[in-house]
């Protein structure tokens, strides 16, 4: 309700700005009370971290002991979805890029064996890519 006393029309309202002013508070709250406000802080300041699981929870009438299965699945799939959200998309270019630069190292590396077999060393250009292509693999 407002300070006036007229309802409030929540259906053209887009956000939702609240402050508490006072000199000081007391609370007695139990460790499991106080583990839950703290969540909820959390979550108040930064909402969008944990939304990104939600579509992963399952239904409220869903606990653990009754569809453990469920839970498990579900939470295989959040991890799945945070693995794929944040490792860098994989394409054919990067494939192809990989696998030119394994037959490039594997020639070389090879190359660098019969050289010390037969006591020779292999020229600048050669060594300098041989050290450059174990950091790109």
């Amino acid at each position: 309700a407002r300070a006036d006393g007229e309802p409030l029309d929540l259906s053209r309202l887009t956000s939702f700005e609240a402050s508490l002013g006072t000199t000081s508070v007391g609370l007695r709250l139990s460790a499991f009370s106080l583990g839950a406000l703290s969540a909820a802080a959390g979550y108040l300041r930064a909402p969008g971290r944990f939304e990104i699981w939600r579509q992963h929870r399952p239904p409220p009438w869903e606990t653990p002991l009754s569809n453990p299965r469920l839970w498990w699945r579900r939470a295989c799939a959040a991890v799945s979805a945070e693995v794929a959200r944040t490792r860098p998309r994989c394409s054919w270019d990067t494939i192809c890029r990989r696998r030119d630069e394994r037959r490039q190292y594997v020639s070389l590396y090879l190359r660098q064996r019969r050289a010390r077999r037969s006591s020779r060393r292999l020229s600048d250009s050669d060594r300098a890519a041989l050290e450059r292509l174990p950091r790109a693999l």
